[in-house]
């Protein structure tokens, strides 16, 4: 709430746009907000944190955007084909009482757990997935575990999801996990070119393969864990 009165002192009628940092602004003003948001003239340098990495920024900007398309097309026909399950999951986990903002996190994952990872996925890559959720995006994750514990999850998560990585194949994006290595293109990983007795054949090598897994791996542990705070109507929390 101090956030929401600061906000308020902030912003008057006069002043709908405040600087807070080195090329950060907040803007008060909808169509203005709209107008940065759609960035039609080119004015402002696109970014997403949802790329940052420990490798640095999984890039170009072309292989982000398409990854979002895909990601995003993904969550639509998902959302559309299951709505009816969504008012039986709020009717399960939210009623009569629950507590926040886990609820939230975990209603959510489990309604879109498919997306992220295709039914049919080994049961181990499921599994680091739901490790990733319950030691990183749950509220106080980072205080009922260790660090060394958190550091070995997220090696092994690295490890399982850089190998299903690696093993997909190109086609239509099944989940978040083929929409990565589609999206991420040999612009974004690197290519390399082998030769063989017959002359030049363009290949994906070892290393372009462990380098896509590695990436893709990184990107869909952050996409799991990329909405770590959701807030409930009064009504829903718990007392």
């Amino acid at each position: 709430m101090n956030a929401l009165r600061d906000l308020e002192v902030a912003f008057d009628a006069a002043n709908d746009v405040r600087r807070v940092g080195p090329g950060r602004v907040l803007v008060a003003n909808p169509e203005a907000a709209r107008d940065v948001l759609g960035n039609r003239a080119g004015d402002y340098v696109d970014t997403s944190d949802f790329f940052f990495t420990r490798r640095g920024v999984f890039g170009p900007r072309p292989a982000q955007v398409a990854i979002g398309r895909l990601g995003r097309d993904l969550l639509q026909r998902h959302v559309d084909a299951r709505r009816g399950d969504l008012a039986r999951l709020v009717s399960q986990r939210l009623a009569p009482a629950s507590g926040w903002p886990d609820a939230g996190n975990l209603l959510v994952y489990e309604h879109v757990r498919d997306v992220l990872l295709a039914p049919g996925t080994p049961a181990p890559v499921r599994a680091v997935v739901d490790g990733v959720v319950h030691r990183a995006v749950l509220a106080g994750a980072r205080q009922r575990y260790s660090r060394r514990s958190r550091r070995a999850v997220r090696r092994r998560a690295m490890r399982v999801l850089g190998r299903e990585a690696g093993s997909r194949r190109a086609g239509e994006p099944r989940d978040l996990l083929d929409a990565v290595v589609a999206g991420a293109g040999p612009a974004a990983t690197g290519s390399s070119t082998t030769t063989s007795g017959t002359g030049p054949t363009p290949t994906r090598s070892t290393r372009t393969a462990s380098c896509t897994g590695r990436r893709a791996a990184d990107t869909t542990c952050r996409s799991a864990g990329h909405r770590r705070r959701a807030s409930a109507p009064r009504s829903a929390r718990s007392s």
